[in-house]
């Protein structure tokens, strides 16, 4: 699949029609198929981790590590006094749930020994 997706973004860059043809595309179903394609991977990874069977340890990981990385999506402004690196940083829901995933994970396990 990644071999036909590569060849595909390879002919839309070298192939000037058919990067106007994607762009005549309305915004609207851009966005659907975006929502559409951005909810089957939330979907399988719940699936996923729903196969697991999950420690508390696991769970508080995983939910602080989604509660901050939602959080300042969630609260306008919640950044504007920051740094601008932090801003740029922490606005980015992935990295800022990344970073407190593996500090979580570092900092419980230190906990432990």
């Amino acid at each position: 699949m990644g071999l036909y997706v590569s060849c595909m973004l390879i002919a839309l860059g070298l192939l000037q029609g058919l990067g106007d043809l994607l762009l005549a595309i309305p915004k609207p179903v851009i966005g659907g198929a975006t929502m559409l394609m951005f909810g089957s991977v939330a979907a399988t990874g719940v699936g996923i981790l729903a196969g697991l069977e999950l420690k508390r340890r696991e769970l508080m990981i995983i939910g602080i590590s989604l509660g901050l990385g939602l959080g300042p999506s969630m609260v306008p402004g919640a950044l504007d006094e920051l740094p601008s690196l932090l801003k740029t940083v922490l606005g980015s829901a992935a990295a800022t749930a990344g970073l407190t995933a593996i500090f979580c994970t570092h900092f419980y396990r230190a906990l432990k020994h």
